[in-house]
């Protein structure tokens, strides 16, 4: 009997450690996760500017133009360009992107190391129309977004590239199989206008608007995400500092408050384009 009460002991004991040990665990592995995306990050900023100094200090397209010569704001670009069946009229423009122009400056022996565009802490999906069941290539997983208020800029227009994301995980805790997407995004809907980021204040109009989009968590780290900025500088940010119906600091937090979960609801916004990722 006695030696039955002994294993019941050990059991209980074992049952509080593990109960004990089990949240320091998730918190490692979420700490795991935040310093591989971190550090993939690094990579990715470092890949940016290798860009710039390639192109005159100017930074990549948000999205492609097609050979009817429609800027294609609004869709998905395919990671790599080339692993859906061919689109004659799109598939140049798809290769122009920001993800695809910057693979060759994640290259290791003259493959591309896809395995740097994806932060081990999202979640997968697909978008449903795609034959993922028959690609000519393997699409890459994708986190992060870039600023697409960046399309085309000259880095040296920018007031204070240390403060300007100019990548960060803009799809919160969901990514787009073999996609890669710009958040925040310019509407460049009329080809006769200059694609290109517009600030009333300094251009006198809004030629053309940005927008963003959100689908999920941003709270991909505990309660934050982690951001590139246009001098090629890496942090983690907290983000919701306020929940609804509090507003946050659009000097610090692109959308303007949470709920519970850490789903944005609306983001700041200056009449023409979102606040916080505007270079000027």
């Amino acid at each position: 009997m006695r030696e039955a009460y002994r294993k019941l002991g050990v059991i209980l004991l074992m049952t509080l450690w593990l109960g004990a040990l089990t949240p320091v665990l998730i918190a490692q592995r979420h700490l795991s996760d935040e310093d591989q995306c971190v550090s993939r990050m690094r990579m990715l900023s470092t890949a940016m500017l290798m860009y710039l100094q390639d192109y005159d200090e100017v930074f990549p397209l948000a999205f492609g133009r097609d050979t009817t010569g429609n800027w294609l704001w609004s869709y998905a670009h395919p990671v790599p360009y080339d692993w859906r069946q061919p689109n004659p009229n799109r598939e140049a423009a798809f290769a122009s992107m920001w993800a695809n122009a910057l693979l060759p400056y994640l290259s290791r022996r003259g493959t591309p190391n896809y395995e740097v565009l994806y932060c081990p802490a999202t979640i997968a999906t697909k978008i449903a129309d795609s034959n993922y069941a028959n690609p000519r290539r393997r699409p890459a997983k994708v986190s992060y977004t870039y600023n697409g208020l960046l399309h085309r800029l000259s880095l040296g227009q920018s007031d204070n590239p240390a403060t300007v994301p100019a990548l960060w995980e803009g799809r919160g805790r969901t990514y787009l199989v073999g996609y890669a997407l710009s958040n925040p995004t310019l509407r460049c809907e009329n080809p006769r206008i200059e694609c290109r980021y517009y600030s009333p204040a300094r251009d006198g109009y809004c030629g053309v608007g940005g927008a963003m989009f959100t689908i999920d968590s941003v709270w991909i780290h505990p309660k934050g995400t982690v951001m590139a900025y246009m001098d090629g500088h890496v942090s983690w940010r907290r983000l919701g500092l306020a929940i609804a119906p509090n507003n946050t600091d659009p000097n610090y937090d692109p959308f303007t408050g949470y709920n519970t979960s850490g789903v944005p609801s609306y983001y700041w916004f200056d009449g023409c384009n979102p606040w916080l990722f505007r270079p000027y």
